[in-house]
């Protein structure tokens, strides 16, 4: 029965030592005793200090190197970054005010229709004679 208790002691010190491994590297904060021991003894704690330290230096030598961006980038961001144009001009009227004179347009072709249509059967033969009789 220690086995397993055993490994979940280990468990509970690689994961406390996991969280102050990267401020111990960067010499932000030292390790407590019982922290530092159990990164002498334990090989996964060490591999991810080794791993910290190989991010650390790629880091650093990344720090004073310069990236020049292709030339074009600039141009497709703001291309991409930029809202689509609106479809109406300045001086002109919006899309709502557009969408209302096009339905007052409809409604008045559509009267006009009614309209015209009412005079035709009105004023067809073997039916009333006019409007008002």
């Amino acid at each position: 029965m220690a086995g397993p208790m055993m490994l979940i002691r280990v468990l509970v010190r690689c994961r406390a030592v996991a969280t102050l491994l990267p401020s111990a590297l960067d010499q932000t904060i030292t390790l407590p005793g019982t922290a530092q021991r159990h990164l002498e003894q334990c090989l996964r704690c060490q591999a991810d200090a080794a791993h910290y330290r190989r991010i650390r230096s790629t880091m650093r030598a990344s720090r004073s190197a310069t990236y020049r961006p292709d030339a074009m980038l600039l141009g497709d961001i703001l291309r991409d970054a930029r809202p689509p144009a609106p479809m109406y001009t300045l001086g002109r009227s919006s899309p709502r005010r557009e969408g209302r004179r096009a339905l007052v347009g409809w409604l008045a072709a559509l009267a006009t229709a009614s309209a015209a249509g009412i005079l035709v059967l009105a004023a067809r033969p073997g039916t009333r004679q006019g409007l008002a009789t």
